[in-house]
């Protein structure tokens, strides 16, 4: 796995079922309707993800070692009941430049994991870890709104707000490499490791 020089950029996350995908999608689709010609980059259904960890640039000799200590860490882990917790933007509606989906999860483990797998990466990265996790998968980065587009976002939010977008069980954590092409991120998973602890 780490043949080779250089660098690899990478992050670690939980996956997203395909059906969860496809809920979001027609999300995303019936956003971008109201939104008309503003300025929006969605992501990809496929490419929906709950990040734990974004590393940046890691030293291809140094992708085994990395893989081992979120082995290690991801071993003892519960499997995590998660669960969509509706819709919002970074940093807020008025002026909206991430549309995520909350995720939450039953047993409050969720922030406690994502902090150990931080501690477990801290020498792998350059990058601070956030001071407070929020777990979200992001829907799409807004570069301009046109007309009302930010009261369609609100209002959208809002309506949404008691949907039921869906649940499911996190048994894996992934390390991940991104690409970055012109027509979007292409996301390769270089290991997935198993959350093999006992619940209780």
């Amino acid at each position: 796995m780490s043949a080779g020089g250089g660098k690899l950029r990478l992050f670690v996350a939980i996956g997203v079922p395909e059906d969860i995908q496809a809920r979001l999608a027609t999300v995303q689709r019936e956003l971008r309707e109201g939104l008309g010609h503003s300025s929006v980059s969605w992501t990809r259904p496929e490419n929906i993800h709950l990040t734990l960890r974004f590393l940046g640039d890691v030293p291809t000799n140094r992708i085994d070692e990395l893989a081992a200590a979120l082995a290690a860490t991801a071993g003892p882990q519960a499997p995590l009941s998660l669960a969509l917790s509706g819709l919002g933007c970074f940093p807020n509606s008025r002026r909206p430049r991430v549309l995520w989906a909350g995720v939450c999860d039953e047993a409050g483990e969720l922030s406690d994991f994502a902090r150990r797998i931080a501690n477990a990466t801290g020498s792998f990265s350059s990058r601070p870890a956030e001071e407070r996790f929020a777990g979200h998968l992001t829907l799409a980065r807004v570069r301009r709104v046109s007309g009302d587009g930010s009261s369609v976002i609100d209002r959208f939010i809002r309506e949404t707000s008691t949907r039921a977008l869906g649940s499911w069980c996190a048994g894996t954590v992934e390390l991940v490499r991104s690409e970055l092409h012109s027509v979007g991120s292409r996301y390769t998973t270089l290991a997935r490791l198993r959350l093999a602890g006992l619940n209780g």
